[in-house]
């Protein structure tokens, strides 16, 4: 019996599971939507750029944490075991997606009491009062804080799960509250922060980032932050790795080179396929110093910082691969060559040497042999140390 039927396919996703790329990324992209609607509906680029790209960070990096935490709980889990754990996950959806929203808010009204801080330099925290209203909360109503002091940081409002207290602004001349309640809320975790000031709805205390890798929260929070020049191509789940390909990429190559991009994802390695024949779009993206003049690689692999090109061989001839070794060189000082062909490894390694005797530019040639990855230093080729 199928449990989990909001928009998400289990069946599917389970039969996947052990696809990296298919699996975990399916469930990461439906988070990632629930997470992202309530920054589409209340926020916009063009009035508060700042404040959506910090909650858009924060959108990715809690899907994803998210996603590994249910990698996590689900490890060694029967389908039935698995898809009762995602149900549970899937019950807090709702409220996760409401503290967005109101964190939105929290945030918009913060920049508001900043613009009139002047005027009115005080804050008066505020229960709603009613019968629904938490008796740790109500304890609280009435505090009178600065707005620059520390309180703020923790008990600006919400300070819990679909929390219904605000704060009002006072003038300069009323009575600072001094002593606090002696039993102050205990706030849950990865709450406790003042949105207008983080800009998220959930820091890193939250239980999900327990078990998130740290590289792939560095990842995530780079991929969110690619602009309009681009299109995020993906981000590998399991791996915690992306591509993105700039709008000026080239269409004629972009299948093939999205191919091995998602390739080098699985590997662990990210991916910005580049702009084509745009000297200023290519020089904001890549080192200065590994611009070829007049010339437009296909990639660069930030984390490594380097510019590759790619280069697939469909044709097992000795002259096929030199002249792919040829042309890449012209475009950048690191070449992959995706074997496609059956060219026979004794051809190979012949062409690899004897091309990198004369081309004292490349530093490194990838292969992509039979679906795996070889990294070859220049010193290695020449000295013929090839591990096929």
């Amino acid at each position: 019996m199928t449990i989990i039927t909001l928009a998400f396919d289990f069946d599917d996703f389970w039969d996947n599971k052990d696809n990296d790329e298919s699996a975990s990324n399916s469930l990461f992209e439906y988070f990632l939507n629930i997470f992202q609607t309530p920054i589409k509906d209340l926020l916009n680029d063009q009035d508060n750029a700042v404040l959506a790209a910090k909650f858009r960070q924060n959108a990715y990096e809690f899907a994803l944490a998210k996603t590994a935490t249910f990698a996590e709980r689900s490890k060694n889990s029967t389908k039935e075991e698995a898809q009762m754990i995602l149900a549970k996950m899937f019950f807090h959806n709702g409220t996760e997606k409401v503290q967005f929203a109101m964190s939105i808010q929290a945030a918009l009204e913060w920049q508001e009491i900043l613009n009139d801080a002047d005027v009115f330099p005080n804050l008066r925290y505020q229960a709603v009062g009613d019968e629904n209203t938490r008796d740790s909360h109500r304890a609280l109503s009435g505090i009178i804080k600065p707005i620059t002091d520390a309180f703020w940081d923790k008990f600006y409002p919400p300070i819990d799960y679909r929390c219904r207290c605000t704060v009002r602004q006072e003038k300069a001349d009323v009575k600072i509250t001094k002593d606090l309640p002696k039993d102050l809320p205990k706030i849950p975790k990865g709450l406790g922060h003042n949105p207008g000031k983080t800009g998220q709805a959930f820091n890193n205390e939250h239980i999900y980032f327990e078990k998130v890798d740290k590289k792939a929260l560095k990842s995530v929070a780079d991929y969110a932050g690619y602009g309009k020049e681009f299109k995020k191509q993906g981000f590998n789940a399991e791996k915690g790795t992306y591509t993105v390909s700039h709008k000026k990429h080239g269409e004629n190559e972009i299948k093939e080179n999205l191919e091995v991009a998602k390739f080098l994802n699985n590997e662990g390695i990210n991916v910005v396929l580049l702009p084509n024949f745009d000297e200023d779009e290519m020089l904001k993206i890549i080192p200065k110093n590994q611009y070829k003049k007049g010339k437009f690689a296909d990639a660069f692999l930030p984390d490594m910082n380097i510019v590759m090109d790619f280069k697939r061989n469909k044709t097992p001839t000795y002259n096929a691969i030199d002249l792919a070794i040829k042309k890449g060189k012209d475009q950048a000082n690191y070449i992959l060559l995706d074997i496609k062909s059956e060219i026979e490894l004794k051809e190979l390694k012949s062409v690899l040497k004897n091309r990198l005797f004369n081309a004292v530019t490349i530093k490194e040639v990838w292969v992509i042999l039979k679906g795996k990855l070889f990294k070859l230093k220049r010193a290695d080729i020449l000295e013929q140390d090839f591990p096929f």
